[in-house]
């Protein structure tokens, strides 16, 4: 008897196999929108300087797992209240991080986390605040990575997608507790 993990592998190969034959077989099928981001490369960044907005759910995970990637500096923190952000800036320091900039105490701090140099935008806030913090982020030439949900409605998907392509700035849904230890 299968159990539902071996069926849902199952599945998810042979829709994996279905997608990609379809491809391999029928290249000339294939077509490209102008402005989609789909063939679009951003230019390497050595040393990625990230902000995190949120530090208070799933904000300081995002901070740890940052902060070990070799070229990923975590430059600045926002939320809300002050004690989220500086337990963070603690964390780090107790690791020999350097400090990054803290922005918190009324609800507008996390333009200036966006305004400020940085190369990407880690958004971990509360979901209703997602879209319009990565639509922000984008459009002060950053890159954005937004927790799931990335957007509430349809019209912040579109959004979502008009803002990257126009900005050539990348906008990437996250999900990484599918990454982690299991």
């Amino acid at each position: 008897m299968t159990n539902r993990r071996e069926f849902l592998k199952g599945t998810a190969w042979m829709g994996m196999l279905a997608a990609t034959s379809s491809v391999v077989a029928k290249p000339e099928k294939l077509s490209v929108t102008p402005g989609m981001m789909s063939t679009y490369a951003a230019p390497p960044i050595p040393n990625l300087r990230v902000g995190v907005i949120g530090v208070g759910m799933r904000g300081p995970g995002a901070v740890h797992r940052l902060s070990m990637i070799p070229g990923v500096t975590v430059v600045a923190i926002s939320d809300l209240y002050e004690k989220r952000v500086q337990a963070q800036v603690n964390w780090l320091k107790k690791r020999g991080k350097p400090a990054p900039r803290r922005y918190f105490g009324n609800e507008n701090e996390w333009k200036k986390l966006c305004e400020s140099d940085l190369d990407l935008v880690y958004i971990a806030s509360p979901w209703q605040l997602h879209a319009p913090m990565g639509k922000y982020a984008m459009e002060c030439g950053k890159h954005a990575a937004i927790e799931v949900p990335s957007a509430m409605t349809l019209e912040e998907c579109y959004m979502l997608v008009e803002t990257s392509e126009r900005t050539k700035r990348h906008c990437m849904q996250l999900e990484n507790c599918c990454y982690g230890d299991v």
